[in-house]
């Protein structure tokens, strides 16, 4: 309350006010004729009196809300000695304690962080190790090709590709726990991004059957390639798991720049549509059992990171749609 530190002057204020009356009382009963004359002074002097506990309890109050600001901000020795003795050393305590606590919490913090970061370089040391035998494995299939059944080189294609989607999700998933992430933003064609992610899943589009339509035309945004290309690619395979056999991509030019890959499967539940960028959310059509709920909430952590919108436009059997929109003139 705006007012709420009159309560702590209000006993002196009795008080003054009482002794005031109290002495009034005396000099009436000793010399009722003298009252008048010094009436007057003893209303003066109280009214002095409050007056100066008044503004010294504002003045306090001040520096209480000072103190406390500079102790919140940065909770050092310093700050805390300041708060203690503008409290009172009945304080001292409770502000210790306040203390302690926060250089606790943030020795914590600080040891998660450095604990997180060695956990993301784990990880993307790990990730790289895992794709070297498999870029030797998709070199080996490539140069012999001609000796291996076309359906087996196939398959294993397929296999080898599921095998980087997956090692590309762990990397992001791993990244998107960083306090920090660098973004190399430049102009790109959105249409090369697409065509690069489309070419990534081709082996497992081509085992599924999926057909692709193109609707993309020429449309530059800013963005960073690699995320931006890991984004379409998670929508790619969550419209994959969706979908009856195809997957279309479109863009849209106007106010705003849009990308809508569409999939002709089933619609999602209702009740489900807002839970889909959630961590852990697999839906009830996914033809894949065993899918980890990360693709979707990655997309819409990166999204957010790099200043896209992410929207499901169409939700029906037969056209689930979802469009990235991209801001500012390009």
């Amino acid at each position: 309350m705006k007012y709420s530190f009159l309560k702590n002057i209000t006993p002196s204020i009795v008080i003054i006010i009482l002794t005031n009356f109290l002495f009034i009382f005396l000099i009436y009963v000793v010399n009722g004729k003298i009252i008048k004359n010094i009436l007057a002074i003893i209303i003066i002097f109280s009214i002095i009196s409050i007056g100066i506990i008044l503004l010294k309890e504002i003045n306090r109050q001040r520096n209480i809300k000072k103190s406390l600001s500079k102790f919140y901000k940065k909770m050092d020795y310093e700050s805390m000695d300041k708060l203690i003795d503008v409290l009172g050393i009945d304080y001292k305590s409770t502000v210790y304690n306040i203390f302690n606590l926060n250089k606790s919490l943030n020795e914590k913090i600080e040891k998660q962080r450095i604990d997180l970061l060695s956990y993301k370089d784990i990880i993307e040391k790990w990730v790289h190790e895992v794709k070297v035998p498999i870029s030797s494995l998709d070199l080996v299939l490539e140069n012999n090709q001609n000796d291996i059944k076309s359906s087996t080189y196939e398959k294993l294609l397929y296999a080898s590709q599921l095998i980087k989607v997956d090692l590309d999700l762990i990397l992001y998933f791993a990244r998107s726990n960083s306090i920090k992430t660098d973004y190399d933003l430049k102009e790109l064609n959105i249409k090369e991004v697409v065509y690069k992610a489309i070419s990534d899943y081709y082996p497992i589009l081509s085992e599924k059957e999926i057909k692709i339509i193109d609707e993309i035309k020429d449309m530059y945004v800013l963005s960073d390639f690699y995320t931006l290309k890991f984004i379409i690619s998670q929508i790619i395979s969550n419209a994959i798991k969706y979908t009856i056999d195809t997957i279309n991509f479109k863009t849209i030019i106007g106010d705003n720049k849009i990308l809508i890959i569409t999939n002709n499967g089933k619609h999602i539940d209702n009740q489900d549509l807002p839970f889909i960028f959630e961590k852990g959310y697999t839906g009830k059509s996914s033809k894949n059992s065993l899918s980890t709920g990360l693709g979707l909430y990655l997309v819409k952590k990166y999204t957010d990171d790099l200043g896209i919108d992410v929207n499901v436009l169409s939700n029906k059997d037969g056209e689930f749609s979802m469009g990235l929109y991209f801001y500012g003139k390009m």
